[in-house]
Formats: structure tokens, C-alpha cells, sequence
């Protein structure tokens, strides 16, 4: 596949014009060129603190989180960590051994963000502290 016109952002470059060509899914090569680009290529973004996306909650299970990631990798999130709410110890419990079970259709299931059940009262914000 060759993507052509294409801006490069990177963390160390920019490339103002190139043409991309991938096979296999690499990038096996970058052919800088001259003119104005009509696309943008920038690396996947990585999001450490997600309840849920596009209807689907991470709390929901192994499916839900599925859906996640799918959903997230066609919006240019290359990696997430499905986060779990503050709920009962055994339930905290049953929701991770659910989420390691869920499988990284788009997005990588990078990590769990655990957000209990350990939390203070005083400082609880929005969440229930039963």
C-alpha cells in the first residue's frame, strides 16, 4: 500500500511532505518529497484512564472492553488501560480477572487502571463510598 502527500509528526521530526508505503502492516518506507501534504501521519495515542467509549463501559466485562478497544483503535488510540471504578473488594476482584480475559481487537489492552477499592471518604469526589 503507498500512501502518498502525507505529513509526518514525530516525536524527534517532522517531515512537511512524504509518500508512505507499508506492507505487512510495517512502514517499510518514507520517501521524503516536495509540495503540500493533503494528510497527516502521527504516532497512536495512548490513553491511561478510560471508563468506557462509543456506549460501552469497562466495568461491563471481557466484551465491553473488547468493544473498546475496537472502537478506540479507529479514532488513532493505539493502547488504553480499561479502567475500573471503585466498587466492593470482591467485585474489583471478578472485574479484573474479566478484563484479563478480554482480547486487544484495535486499541492494545496495555494494563488495568484500578480506581479502589481502597479510597478516602473525605476525599471521594463522585464516587459511592459503600
Amino acid at each position: 500500500m503507498l500512501l502518498k502527500n502525507i505529513k509526518i509528526i514525530n516525536n524527534n521530526e517532522i517531515i512537511e511532505n512524504s509518500d508512505i508505503e507499508i506492507e505487512n502492516g510495517l512502514i517499510i518506507k518514507i520517501t521524503k518529497k516536495a509540495g503540500n501534504p493533503d494528510f497527516f501521519a502521527v504516532p497512536g495515542f495512548i490513553d491511561t484512564h478510560i471508563h468506557g467509549f462509543a456506549g460501552y463501559d469497562s466495568m461491563d466485562g471481557k466484551e465491553a472492553i473488547e468493544k473498546i478497544s475496537e472502537e478506540l483503535g479507529k479514532k488513532g488510540t493505539s493502547a488504553f488501560f480499561p479502567t475500573l471504578m471503585t466498587s466492593s473488594f470482591s467485585n474489583i476482584i471478578n472485574k479484573i480477572k474479566e478484563a484479563t480475559l478480554a482480547k486487544s481487537i484495535g486499541a492494545e489492552i496495555i494494563g488495568i487502571h484500578l480506581e479502589g477499592p481502597f479510597i478516602s471518604v473525605e476525599r471521594k469526589g463522585a464516587h459511592d463510598d459503600k
